[in-house]
Order: C-alpha cells, then sequence, then structure tokens
C-alpha cells in the first residue's frame, strides 16, 4: 500500500496557500440576514485570508452536529468530511480558487463550486451533502470572502464519490480538471481484492473461505478492515465504493 499524505493535513495546505493569495484580512461587509434557508440547509461566509468564519446561518447542528456558535473556522468543516472524500473535496475547492485568482475581472457571484460528498455528524452518521460556494466579497481584484450553501440530500440515496463542477464565464480558457486522488485508491492488499471480488461476484463468507482456503474468521476480519478503511456503511457500500475505484 502507497503512503499517501493524511487527507486532512491537505486541508490545512489549502487555507494556507489560500492565506498567502490574500494577504490581510479584509473585514466583510455582506450580511447573511436576509438569506432564505430550508431546514436541512446552512450557510456560511469566510474569510479567505484567515480561514475563519464571519458569518454563519442555518441548521448546522443537523448537518455537522455543531451548533452555530461553536464554528469559529473552515476547519471545523472540513474535520466532518468524511476522510476517503476530503482529498477531492479539497482539491475541488483549490482548483475552483485558482480560477478565481485567475479569471480576476469575473463578476462576484458569477463563478461557482458544486460539490457532492459525505460529512459524519456529531453521532458519526454518514450525511450526503451538496455545498455551493462563490465568491462574495473582493478587494480590488483579489476575492477576499466566499459564500457556501450547505444542504442535506441524504434522502437522495448514497453517493459513492465525490462529485464536482465549476461553472465560470471563462472556464473554456482555464484547465479545470482535477486530478483523482489515486493514492487514496491503492488501499487493498491482493488477499483483500480477492475477496472483493468474489463478494462482487454474490458469495459468501463461508463460500469464500472455501475457495481461498482460508478460514471464514480471516475472511470476516478482511471484510471488516475493508469497511473500515473505505469508511462504507456496509458490505453494499463498500462493493459500490470499490466499482467507482474501478477495482472491481
Amino acid at each position: 500500500m502507497a503512503s499517501a499524505q493524511h487527507p486532512f493535513e491537505l486541508a490545512e495546505q489549502l487555507f494556507t496557500w489560500q492565506g498567502k493569495q490574500v494577504k490581510r484580512p479584509v473585514a466583510y461587509k455582506g450580511t447573511l440576514q436576509n438569506i432564505l434557508l430550508m431546514p436541512n440547509q446552512a450557510a456560511y461566509v469566510v474569510d479567505c485570508a484567515t480561514a475563519n468564519m464571519v458569518e454563519v446561518a442555518g441548521n448546522f447542528e443537523r448537518l455537522a452536529g455543531i451548533p452555530n456558535n461553536r464554528i469559529e473556522s473552515n476547519l471545523h468543516l472540513y474535520e466532518r468530511v468524511v476522510h476517503r472524500d476530503l482529498p477531492e473535496v479539497v482539491k475541488y475547492s483549490r482548483r475552483a480558487m485558482e480560477y478565481c485568482y485567475w479569471d480576476r475581472e469575473a463578476e462576484l457571484g458569477a463563478i461557482t463550486l458544486s460539490l457532492n460528498y459525505r460529512m459524519k455528524d456529531g453521532k458519526g452518521k454518514y450525511k450526503q451533502v451538496l455545498r455551493n460556494s462563490f465568491a462574495v466579497q473582493k478587494e480590488g481584484d483579489t476575492v477576499t470572502h466566499t459564500l457556501a450553501i450547505l444542504t442535506d440530500i441524504t434522502h437522495l440515496g448514497t453517493l459513492t464519490k465525490v462529485r464536482g463542477n465549476i461553472e465560470g464565464p471563462r472556464t473554456h480558457a482555464f484547465d479545470l480538471e482535477v486530478p483523482e486522488v489515486k493514492e487514496y485508491f491503492n488501499v487493498f492488499t491482493p488477499r483483500e481484492l480477492e475477496i472483493l471480488k468474489l463478494l462482487a461476484r454474490g458469495c459468501k463468507s463461508q463460500q469464500i473461505s472455501e475457495v481461498l482456503h482460508i478460514s471464514y474468521h480471516t475472511v470476516s476480519t478482511h471484510r471488516r478492515n475493508m469497511i473500515k478503511r473505505l469508511e462504507a456503511e456496509s458490505t453494499i457500500d463498500l462493493l459500490n465504493l470499490a466499482r467507482d475505484m474501478g477495482l472491481v
């Protein structure tokens, strides 16, 4: 298994890089008071220089298990992102900000990032969320604040991988490709891959133990380890993730 950078380090690097683009904090001049949110939504404004939340609204308790008055930094929300999803969430976020700093003539709100990924609430329960982000304030031609709206879309079904989209007036002239975090795909041993492929064919643990000449207990241990490693909720979820990763 290839060594990989811890997912949360990527988020910290994103905020450090972003802070260097802005150089100094600027007071936020807007407000979320007039924004209309549904019960399954939350909104927040981030100071790009510090990654601090300057204003929050909506139901963060439902989405992330964090009371609104305890959310001080964007890091608090990134801590709730499922670790397997976090690297691509960070990469999409950075690519969108790189586009903002490249297309400095774009009007506020003209560049949008839509991200679909998994979070965990305070009890460890999975949430499928849709995040829509865009710039809401500039200092000269530099974006200083972004607004994001989170929507709980768990009721729409299980998401098996991060999906993102960046829109802007000149995206045709900018390379928006977000490379996959392939080191996170190379997560299984040869034996685990054998078991995974047999599971995908519909084999039960006892059948797998007979085919591979290993104990039932060993098969069950491998299954638990694979589910834990991908932060899946069940064997079905594990197989869906594995299919998205091209492993079965």
